[in-house]
């Protein structure tokens, strides 16, 4: 983990290092961590983990009950994903101060990691419940509206991840309340009101956290996708202007980020623009290395079918469908894609599965016409 140790001392001991006044004069290691913490935290605005965790060891090594140095240490580790490590630093902490609210919250936040991590989340499920408990012992010793709002901010976070969508709202509200200028919680609360399809509030929201962090790509992103979804007059114009400084703030075509640039390129295709769509969505799949943002599978795939590219628009929508099993709107255009292919069976049931998935029988007419003109068997979307 450590690839840098032996250049990381160098560049500690460098930094330590007071002007010797004579030419043999040899600089002497700091005994405290006074020198350590800000070089820590360099390194952790940098995303260098590695090299902010040996500072920050070194930090608890020299002072071990200092409770920033803990609290940065059980950060780091928690990046690292050192978790029974980041565990015991952060109870530590909160030993030493019982009421150093950040200790709290990070270490809710380690739980929530660690759950995240797991291979079989359902039967890691209590991780969550414990990182709740933690938050309720916070909310005990926080006085300060920051120190509440972080708390209920990392609460909502928590109850996103356990699908209790109503929960993570309220805790995001209650956050935004008692920090009303902290442009990341309104962006939290921004995209639970995208999800939750209230989209004027999510639109409002969204705009607030833009003014208050002007050159975050993915708030614009958000309230691209914001007006996009809301598709009343005059919003894909405004879904485009978000969209396309969301892109050029991340770095256009370099950027990394699979979202941003698959709001670009959903934009570009509603807009009919596919000559660029296409490369835009392409990108977008490219770096979405972990196979998370369904869309754009979905309208790269649309984007395909629109170019007669039946087939590769076939594993594009076999993956959104994946991505998310419930949307039948997925499985429809799959059923188009293995239909353009000439392969009946799997486009029935491409279709029974879009029917089912809206509900039934008499929720989705699109699916239904194009099963029963198939001749599909139960293609009224009966069992």
């Amino acid at each position: 983990m450590l690839r840098c140790f032996p250049i990381l001392l160098l560049a500690l001991f460098s930094a330590f290092a007071s002007v010797a006044s004579a030419q043999n004069q040899q600089p002497k290691p700091p005994n405290s961590c006074t020198q350590y913490m800000p070089l820590g935290k360099l390194y952790y605005q940098q995303n260098l983990m590695d090299q902010a965790y040996l500072a920050f060891r070194t930090c608890v090594e020299l002072e071990p009950n200092n409770t920033e140095a803990l609290h940065s240490l059980g950060r780091v580790e928690v990046r690292l994903k050192f978790f029974s490590a980041a565990v015991e630093h952060l109870k530590k902490c909160i030993t030493v101060d019982a009421k150093y609210w950040r200790c709290y919250v990070t270490l809710a936040d380690g739980y929530r990691f660690q759950w995240r991590s797991s291979s079989d989340r359902s039967r890691s499920i209590s991780l969550l419940e414990e990182a709740l408990k933690v938050l309720d012992d916070a909310e005990r010793v926080a006085t300060s509206n920051d120190a509440k709002a972080a708390i209920f901010n990392m609460r909502g976070t928590i109850y996103k991840d356990r699908g209790d969508q109503v929960k993570a709202i309220e805790s995001y509200e209650r956050a935004a309340t008692l920090a009303p200028n902290e442009g990341v919680i309104l962006f939290n609360l921004g995209t639970l009101y995208v999800a939750a399809n209230k989209l004027d509030k999510a639109i409002e929201v969204l705009k607030r956290a833009i003014n208050l962090m002007p050159r975050d790509a993915q708030f614009r992103a958000y309230l691209a996708r914001a007006y996009r979804v809301r598709a009343t007059t005059g919003d894909l114009d405004n879904a485009a202007d978000q969209a396309v400084q969301a892109y050029n703030l991340c770095g256009a075509e370099r950027c990394k980020d699979a979202f941003v640039v698959g709001q670009y390129g959903a934009v570009l295709f509603l807009q009919k623009n596919l000559n660029l769509a296409r490369p835009i969505l392409e990108q977008a799949i490219k770096v979405d290395i972990g196979r998370i943002y369904d869309e754009n599978y979905y309208f790269l795939g649309r984007a395909y079918m629109q170019l007669g590219r039946a087939k590769d628009a076939k594993a594009q929508f076999s993956v959104a469908v994946i991505l998310k099993i419930e949307e039948p709107l997925y499985w429809f255009w799959l059923g188009q894609s293995n239909e353009a292919l000439g392969l009946k069976p799997e486009a029935c049931n491409a279709y029974a599965k879009s029917i089912s998935a809206a509900g039934g029988a008499g929720q989705y007419k699109d699916a239904e016409r194009a099963a029963a003109a198939l001749k599909c068997p139960n293609s009224n979307g009966s069992r």
